[in-house]
């Protein structure tokens, strides 16, 4: 087969199919390995390709292939995979199409892209379908994402997070995450130097980096803004705590 004999190649062929097979493997957004994961499931909502139907070809015959594409990974202990969430939750057919594309939209995997800090709440941002905390930015996403979204999409993203994320108590507008989601420790040690936002309780004042400048926000609404990607350590112990 030349998934086989090609993937573990240097030539140009073998590059086109690694780069392929990885990302089929980010757009499905869960761990993944031929012969095991149901292709039953998720046919329903990633993109046809050659690499989809070795699957369901593998998935239908007693063969067994093992491969060295790395899963993406969870960033946070007690972290979760959002696709599998959304499949526990019974989406399935165009609705589970139509997350996995917000999903990946928003570049995000698991809970710890979507979640505060603290790891307790959903961030505003990501509930509103703006923007992940864009801990995945440097992942070539498998297919360029739409212009916009409509109301019908926002309502079934916020509908999905609220059914087996948040805790159905305060309102249309909570954001708590169920205990059984909520975050620990970061488990990736380069985490720091992705993260847009820190604060500072000494100095009651929030830092952000746009464009490779951090913008300085105290709490009375003020903002400085100093071009140096200096930061302080106080603000990132912050963010790891």
């Amino acid at each position: 087969m030349t998934h086989l004999q090609e993937s573990v190649n240097l030539s140009q062929t073998g590059q086109l199919v690694r780069g392929t097979a990885e990302a089929f493997w980010l757009e499905i957004g869960v761990p993944f390995t031929l012969g095991i994961v149901d292709s039953k499931i998720g046919s329903e909502y990633t993109t046809d390709c050659w690499y989809k139907y070795i699957w369901e070809f593998v998935d239908a015959n007693p063969i067994e292939i093992i491969e060295d594409f790395p899963d993406v990974p969870l960033l946070r202990k007690g972290d979760s995979y959002l696709m599998r969430a959304f499949i526990t939750a019974g989406y399935s057919g165009i609705q589970l199409e139509r997350l996995n594309t917000m999903r990946m939209t928003m570049k995000v995997v698991t809970v710890a892209d979507i979640a505060t800090p603290d790891g307790r709440r959903i961030t505003q941002s990501a509930l509103t379908l703006k923007h992940g905390n864009r801990l995945r930015d440097h992942y070539d996403r498998p297919r360029p994402p739409p212009d916009s979204f409509c109301e019908a999409h926002a309502d079934l993203w916020t509908d999905a997070l609220n059914k087996n994320l948040i805790l159905q108590q305060g309102g249309p507008n909570n954001r708590t995450l169920l205990y059984r989601n909520w975050l620990g420790p970061w488990m990736d040690p380069n985490i720091l130097d992705r993260w847009e936002w820190f604060f500072s309780p000494a100095e009651d004042r929030s830092v952000d980096s746009e464009w490779r400048a951090w913008g300085s926000y105290s709490g009375r609404g003020e903002a400085a803004f100093a071009y140096s990607l200096s930061i302080s350590i106080e603000a990132r112990i912050s963010l790891s705590t």
